[in-house]
Formats: C-alpha cells, sequence, structure tokens
C-alpha cells in the first residue's frame, strides 16, 4: 500500500485514537465503537483525520496509512534472532465481536470476510466518492455600472483554497464585490480528489441599458406631449425611436435620471419635477414599455437652484437620488428602500462648492461600491471629489486636478474611459470640438487632460453623453445634434476615441426634446 493512502471508516460508529510506539508494535492506531459490540481497529497509521469521539459513518475517510509503530522483523535466523528489520507502508486492520459495552478497544478479533454476524457478510465497503468539487455563481448581479455583485461559493470534499482571484480565503463561503463592466472570477480548491477550479463571468448592465443586454442605448423625452421614447442598440447603429411611455408629465420642466430602481436589471426612468419638487418614477416593464409614471416623493428640492445627480449612493445596487443646493453647497441624498419608497433628503456634506460656478457630476472615484460626487470650478478648471464615506454622508471635497478645462465652454464628462473600474473625468470643449480625457490615478487623483479626439461635434445645438455602446470596457461617447435628429457615436478604445459615426438619422429632431442618457455615472 502507498504512503498516505486514504483509510476508509468499515462501518459508522465513534472514534477513538491511540498510539503504541515502536518497535514492533501498531503505532498510530485508530479504533471505532461500532454497535451489537462490534470493534474495528486501523493501525500503523501516517495520521488520523478524526478527533476523539468523532461519529463517522461507513465508507468516510479517517486516516491515511503510513508504516508507525516499526519497524518489524522481516527476517530470522534458525536461532529465532531477527536478521532483517524493515518498516514497511501499509495498513493493519482489525474487526473484533462481543465487545458488549467494553472500551473502544474491547473484543474478540474475527475474520472479517467469514460470514455470520461481523460487521459486514460480504466484502468490506469501499472509500465513498472524495471527488473535490467547487461552484461558484454569481447569485445576484445589482445592476447599473460601477455597482456590486454578491457571489457564492460551494464545494465538496475541499480542504482549502488553492486561489482565487477575489481573495476567498474558505472553500465555501460569499463575498459582496464591485466588478468592472465585465469580470470573471475564479477560484481553484484542493481536497482528497485533487484540484477543482470554477469560474463565472459577470456582465452589468450600463446606465440606460434599456433592454439588458450590456448595450447602451438610447432615449430621450418630447415634453410638449410627456412622451418617452428609446431607440434600441443594435451593435452598430440603434433602431428607430419608439413610444415606451404616452402622456406622462405633460409639457412639464423636469430633471431626467436613468437607474435601476427596483433591482431587475432593467434600466427605469425617473424625473424631478423642476417647479414643485415632485420626483417620479416608471418602471422598465422588460417589454419595451415604461409603466405609468409612480410619485415617489413629494415637495422635495424643487426649484432652480438644484443640480440633480444619479447613483447608489448606500451600495445596495438600488439607484438612488442625490442632489446639490447650490447656494448653499449643500449635498443631499434620498436612498431607495425599495418598493418604490425614498427617503426624505438628508444632508451628507455641506458649504462645499456653493455658487453657480460648478458643474456637478458623480461616479466612483475611489472603486468601492459607492457613488461619490465631484465638482468642476469653471474659473480655475480646478476639479474636485468628495468621497463617499459609506455612513451616510460624504468627506469634505478635496481637488484632484488644477487649472485643466477651466471656462463655460465645456461639457463635462464622468465615466470609467480606460475600463480599470475608477471614474474618470473629461468633456467636450464645444468650440472646437476637442474630446479630453483626464484618467483616474486609482483613487487620489486625475491626470492631466489629453486630447482623444479632435474637431467633432463642435460648436452649439449639440446634447452630449457617455454610453457603453460596444461590448468592451471602456465608455464611449455620443452626441445628437437637435437640429437634424442625428445621432452620433464615437467608440473607445481605451486611450482614444474612433472618429464620431452616425448610428441613427432623424429621429427626436428639433426643439422640445431632452436627452436621458447620461452625463455621469
Amino acid at each position: 500500500m502507498p504512503n498516505d493512502t486514504s483509510v476508509a471508516a468499515a462501518a459508522g460508529g465513534e472514534v477513538w485514537n491511540y498510539y503504541y510506539p515502536g518497535p514492533s508494535n501498531y503505532g498510530n492506531l485508530l479504533a471505532i465503537k461500532h454497535t451489537a459490540g462490534h470493534r474495528s481497529r486501523y493501525a500503523h497509521l501516517g495520521s488520523s483525520l478524526k478527533a476523539n469521539g468523532a461519529d463517522v459513518s461507513q465508507g468516510e475517510e479517517i486516516a491515511k496509512s503510513g508504516n508507525s509503530g516499526g519497524p518489524w522483523c522481516q527476517e530470522y535466523n534458525q536461532q529465532g534472532e531477527c536478521t532483517r528489520w524493515a518498516s514497511p507502508y501499509h495498513l493493519h486492520f482489525e474487526s473484533r465481536i462481543n465487545a458488549g459495552d467494553g472500551n473502544h478497544l474491547a473484543g474478540t478479533a474475527v475474520d472479517p470476510y467469514s460470514s455470520g454476524d461481523y460487521l459486514w457478510s460480504t466484502n468490506p465497503p469501499t472509500l465513498a466518492s472524495h471527488n473535490t468539487t467547487v461552484s461558484l455563481s454569481a447569485s445576484k448581479i445589482y445592476s447599473q455600472l460601477g455597482k456590486r455583485v454578491a457571489l457564492t461559493w460551494s464545494s465538496t470534499n475541499a480542504t482549502s483554497v488553492v486561489s482565487s482571484n477575489f481573495g476567498a480565503s474558505s472553500v465555501s463561503g460569499s463575498a459582496s464585490l464591485k466588478p468592472l463592466r465585465t469580470t470573471t472570477y475564479n477560484i481553484t480548491v484542493n481536497g482528497p480528489g485533487g484540484n477543482a477550479s470554477s469560474q463565472v463571468t459577470v456582465n452589468v448592465s450600463p446606465l440606460a441599458d434599456f433592454t439588458r443586454d450590456t448595450l447602451s442605448d438610447l432615449a430621450a423625452e418630447y415634453q410638449p406631449y410627456g412622451s418617452w421614447w428609446v431607440g434600441v442598440n443594435t451593435g452598430g447603429a440603434f433602431n428607430s425611436m419608439n413610444a415606451w411611455l404616452y402622456n406622462q408629465l405633460i409639457g412639464t420642466s423636469v430633471s431626467i435620471l436613468n437607474g435601476d430602481y427596483n433591482g431587475d436589471g432593467y434600466m427605469d426612468i425617473a424625473a424631478r419635477d423642476i417647479s414643485s419638487g415632485n420626483w417620479w418614477v416608471a418602471l422598465n416593464q422588460g417589454n419595451n414599455t415604461f409603466s405609468t409614471m409612480q410619485q415617489v416623493l413629494s415637495a422635495q428640492a424643487g426649484g432652480t437652484d438644484y443640480d440633480v445627480l444619479g447613483g447608489d449612493f448606500n451600495g445596495d445596487g438600488l439607484a438612488d437620488f442625490g442632489v446639490k443646493y447650490r447656494p448653499l453647497g449643500r449635498w443631499s441624498v434620498s436612498i431607495n428602500q425599495g418598493s418604490l419608497s425614498f427617503t426624505s433628503f438628508w444632508t451628507w456634506l455641506d458649504g462645499q462648492l456653493g455658487g453657480n460656478d460648478s458643474d456637478t457630476f458623480s461616479g466612483d472615484f475611489n472603486y468601492d461600491g459607492f457613488t461619490d460626487v465631484g465638482g468642476r470650478y469653471r474659473p480655475s478648471g480646478g476639479w474636485w471629489i468628495a468621497n463617499n464615506q459609506g455612513n451616510s454622508s460624504f468627506g469634505s471635497m478635496t481637488q484632484w486636478l488644477t487649472n485643466q478645462g477651466g471656462g463655460n465652454d465645456w461639457d463635462t464628462l464622468s465615466a470609467d474611459f480606460n475600463g480599470d473600474g475608477y471614474t474618470d473625468i473629461g468633456g467636450l470643449y464645444r468650440p472646437n470640438g476637442d474630446w479630453w480625457i483626464g484618467t483616474n490615478t486609482q483613487g487620489s487623483s486625475f491626470n492631466s487632460l489629453n486630447t482623444w479626439l479632435t474637431g467633432q461635434a463642435g460648436g452649439t445645438g449639440w446634447n452630449t453623453f457617455y454610453g457603453y455602446f460596444n461590448n468592451d470596457a471602456y465608455a464611449d461617447i455620443g452626441g445628437r445634434y437637435g437640429a437634424y435628429g442625428d445621432w452620433w457615436i464615437g467608440l473607445n478604445t481605451g486611450s482614444q476615441f474612433g472618429s464620431m459615426t452616425k448610428w441613427l438619422a432623424n429621429n427626436a429632431a428639433g426643439a422640445g426634446w431632452n436627452v436621458i442618457n447620461a452625463r455621469s455615472e
């Protein structure tokens, strides 16, 4: 028998361990006390896998074979003296009966293969299956880029983790993690059956993904009729826009957001009535329609002195509402509690970037799964970030980039443009159509703005936005030229944007349209 061979229990019972030092002895001995006065012994073990008093079942692995208790005499001379000693690897097995209520070592040794009322009547059992397996699954994917995924993994007959790319330390468990747009998680475990591996790939739905295919679509509201339109991304083009909802908030001036407000993976739409401060949500039905608008907040953050932000501010995977009250630099959040129940707005940061000289944006700038807030101070070109503390507050604003992109001629964007999970910043300089990006240094500052595209969508009359319009990890750019209703997309290579191409023509042309696609995460 090879060393370290698995040893199985002949029948179920209670374990006890003994040691008899050599030479010519049992060495490490494990005894099992069975029912009806039966006992079994396993000697010369390399190691026992069970503690005293442990209950085991038939076929369960209990020990590893060895050669303890040796050496033993292998040859004798005519005078009965040992002439050769050795310590071969083997297992000494005994079956005993008539032990009554005695200890684990009691009873009379018998032939384990003989018939009768012994542990078995034919051949002894074989070792129970010890194939090592592991299964990894993404049990729930929270939608909207930058949110969390819940991983669970389980194994059979595994004793240790060999490797994982998500920090697993136990052979079974769960974890809440922040994925990139597309992330493959993997784990390898080890056990008696060797190594076993499993992996799962997570594709997170980005903003404006109204069909849950992981591609951003187009969306716009036609204010005069209160109709809400979507153009589905077919991969390289958009279908003509179709109305998914009619006669909602007709003629009302609104601030519009999109996000997953009920956790089903489909992007929904939300609107703030600027005048009254009433907030409304229409849920995506998954069949090219939105539900009727439902009012979720009343008289909260009304008026023209507010900037509206979206995001997942408490990291639970449901989209929340955020606002900045410009006169006081007051940043407040309304948390989505599920079932379209939102808390009143609570101040998370006060007295930061007040006044009318800042653009506001949001994103996950430190890659922790909680939405942070930021602003560009237009007079100086300073870019400021307040990190979410995870305790219903933002930290004080700190300047991450200075003297870059100053002035009033910029459309500001924030998204993950280089695919590393950290939100970057940038924008379109309208006078010449140059697009500039400042990549995140992974949690503490931005690199200087660099030109990623020149001479595209310059001048007036454009609505700019970002999205994930193909299946890579990089945020792309887009623009609607309002006069013609043409929608243009510039795909991201990870370090620059390709020339903008027209993906849809003559849809949502003219005045009265509000673009729903986002400019910040």
